[in-house]
């Protein structure tokens, strides 16, 4: 028996289309915006630091994916450097989305070279947990110059706290997946049980050697990020503490994540 072959062209000729358009729509929402402003009228003089910003980014991505490989590797999946690649980029699609959760569709693509979901997930929530870690402690730079540093720790506090507290304690979640499930909500019911799975499995990682090298690359990861800001403030002839530059975009990503809207 011959088994057809569904043609997915069609499908992504309909997600090239979509992203264009959001893409299209997005930068006409800022053109419109930057009326006033006129942010744009400097690019042509930026465009001698771009190389540098783009560098730092990539530098970037490229720690991004070396944890993200380590992290799966220490719980047991090792996958070839493409296929990390592929994947963690895969999920930058959905970063947009609040508190970054849209990049837990990585799931379904790891799924595919044997990497349950509670794996995923529990390496998620570790990464972004050393993430808001690792730019609080660059914030601190910026201590007596920026206000939103108390509120910004405060957050840090209670979603550590809270991560942590549920991974050794998922009880409650697993109440709340009961419940659904007797109410005939099977999915939800299934979705509860994998995430209190997989957020318990984030104690794979909770040794101190793993948290040792994770919080120090995720350091790493956002000092280069901030070094970029840094050089797009030299190009713009904007004088400002070096301490106090390295902890502007640090902070304000974490006032973006406490704010729990797309994109911060």
């Amino acid at each position: 028996m011959v088994v057809p072959v569904k043609n997915t062209v069609p499908q992504i000729k309909g997600v090239v289309l979509a992203m264009a358009s959001i893409a299209l729509g997005y930068v006409l929402v800022l053109l419109w915006l930057d009326q006033r402003k006129q942010v744009f009228a400097q690019l042509p003089v930026l465009v001698s630091a771009m190389p540098v910003i783009l560098l730092c980014a990539l530098t970037s991505y490229a720690l991004r994916i070396l944890r993200f490989r380590c992290l799966l590797q220490r719980a047991g999946h090792t996958l070839a450097w493409r296929h990390c690649t592929v994947i963690y980029l895969a999920g930058f699609a959905f970063t947009a989305s609040p508190g970054k959760l849209g990049e837990l569709i990585r799931m379904r693509y790891l799924s595919a070279h044997g990497v349950p979901p509670t794996t995923a997930i529990g390496e998620f929530f570790y990464e972004r947990l050393f993430d808001l870690i690792a730019v609080l402690m660059l914030s601190t730079l910026a201590i007596g110059h920026l206000p939103g540093l108390g509120i910004a720790t405060g957050f840090v506090a209670i979603v550590a706290s809270a991560v942590l507290a549920l991974s050794w304690f998922p009880r409650p979640i697993e109440c709340l997946s009961k419940r659904a499930n007797d109410l005939g909500w099977s999915r939800v019911a299934d979705a509860l049980s994998t995430f209190a799975r997989g957020i318990a499995g984030l104690r794979h990682w909770c040794t101190a050697r793993d948290a040792a090298w994770t919080l120090a690359l995720s350091v790493i990861i956002w000092m280069v990020v901030s070094l970029a800001f840094v050089w797009l403030l030299v190009q713009l002839h904007i004088q400002i503490d070096l301490p106090l530059a390295l902890a502007i975009t640090p902070l304000a990503s974490l006032v973006g994540a406490a704010s729990m809207l797309p994109g911060g």
